[in-house]
């Protein structure tokens, strides 16, 4: 009976202590009596957040530090984190800010702290998440517009515009001509035509 119970105390000490050797460095980690844990990574002069965070992190601080973003897919695997302290750095909302952006936009529950750009100067204390395609005008490939797709439905359409005009003016000129040969021929009645141009001389 003593036996089984070293046992579990081992495997519960091995377990908590494997949690807390996924704790990335510099960081401190706390964990919560549920598991989750609690990652401060506050006031370490980061200047990117190059680590590999635990998934199974709750609550993640990246407070006071030198971060002007964030690189794209480090928040993709924090499936269960609820706040995020992203305060007292200097946020940069230029192309490479696009990644924070969309990741809090796609995950709304979480509440985050402190996303406010810094630079450029007329980006200045605006929310991250507020930003709009505006701010990624110079983004070149991020922000693609598909410019040559959009000439070729305009070729397209403008040859579908002539295309009609032609046939309306072709029509035009043939119930004319038909007109003429009518009103010149006494040999040609009105009922030796087709319909369609009877009801166009019928109109004329």
């Amino acid at each position: 009976m003593i036996m089984k119970a070293t046992v579990v105390c081992n495997i519960l000490l091995f377990l908590h202590t494997s949690s807390f050797s996924m704790c990335p460095s510099p960081c401190i980690c706390t964990q919560y009596r549920h598991g989750g844990l609690h990652v401060d990574c506050s006031s370490r002069f980061l200047k990117n957040v190059y680590m590999s965070l635990p998934e199974n992190t709750v609550s993640l601080s990246f407070h006071n530090n030198m971060l002007t973003n964030i690189r794209p897919g480090q928040l993709d695997k924090l499936h269960h984190i609820q706040t995020l302290n992203l305060s007292q750095n200097p946020w940069s909302c230029d192309c490479n800010i696009a990644y924070l952006k969309h990741w809090m936009e796609d995950n709304p529950n979480v509440v985050v702290t402190g996303a406010t750009c810094q630079s450029p100067l007329h980006c200045q204390r605006m929310p991250i998440i507020h930003l709009t395609g505006n701010e990624f005008a110079s983004c070149g490939g991020r922000q693609h517009v598909d410019c040559q797709g959009f000439f070729a439905n305009t070729v397209i359409m403008l040859s579908l515009m002539l295309l009609v005009i032609i046939l309306v003016a072709w029509a035009a000129s043939v119930s004319k001509g038909l007109a003429w040969q009518v009103a010149t021929n006494p040999y040609i009645s009105e009922a030796d035509l087709p319909m369609g141009s009877r009801v166009r001389l019928a109109s004329s």
